[in-house]
């Protein structure tokens, strides 16, 4: 069944916008149909014991956390599982990692051989902070995965982030197992390619 979402941080903006309440903002978006939120886990982390209980009186749930990290570098996966702990504690199937940047020599590289699947995958197999990101991925969405929470990864509109375009998507999807694909018909829009070939090709 699909779900009606909406960010939590715009609820936030609808709020100083209006002048109205979070918990009012809350049960209008559920008066329109929608029924969850995707939420910024730093932010939930920060203000869980407020925050949890508005969204149950509202009867939302959150749909999806999402968090930037740096798996490029950082080999410290903590804060990453306890993310995931979170989530599975808040009955959250889904977590979204934007899971590093490159160097910016590094994406226009990419950038200059994303044109074609094989030059993709040879620049990917030959990165090391892809390599990193590949090898994070991989170790977290075995410990989701065990908790019955789903990774997955968006076309990021970013042009460092290695996960900006069609082939480069698909090269981690095949690479991580167990990854999933979050679709941003928008976000495409960045890269200048086709949503329509980008979501069969990636979805097959």
């Amino acid at each position: 069944m699909r779900k009606l979402s909406v960010f939590y941080e715009h609820i936030l903006q609808a709020c100083e916008q209006s002048g109205k309440t979070i918990p009012e903002v809350l049960a209008f978006c559920r008066e329109q149909g929608i029924s969850a939120v995707e939420m910024n886990y730093s932010l939930f982390a920060s203000e869980r014991e407020v925050i949890a209980p508005m969204l149950s009186d509202a009867g939302l749930v959150i749909s999806c956390m999402h968090e930037t990290f740096d798996f490029s570098h950082d080999t410290d996966l903590g804060r990453a599982q306890q993310m995931l702990d979170t989530a599975a504690s808040q009955q959250v199937s889904r977590v979204l990692f934007v899971a590093g940047a490159l160097e910016t020599a590094e994406a226009a590289e990419l950038a200059a051989c994303s044109s074609t699947y094989e030059a993709t995958s040879t620049f990917m197999a030959e990165n090391k902070s892809i390599q990193n990101m590949v090898h994070a991925l991989s170790s977290l969405a075995e410990y989701a995965a065990l908790r019955g929470v789903s990774i997955t990864l968006e076309d990021f509109d970013g042009f460092l982030q290695p996960f900006a375009r069609t082939y480069p998507l698909l090269w981690f999807m095949e690479h991580v197992p167990g990854l999933r694909y979050t679709l941003d018909i928008g976000n495409f829009a960045f890269s200048d390619e086709d949503v329509s070939y980008a979501a069969w090709l990636i979805l097959i």
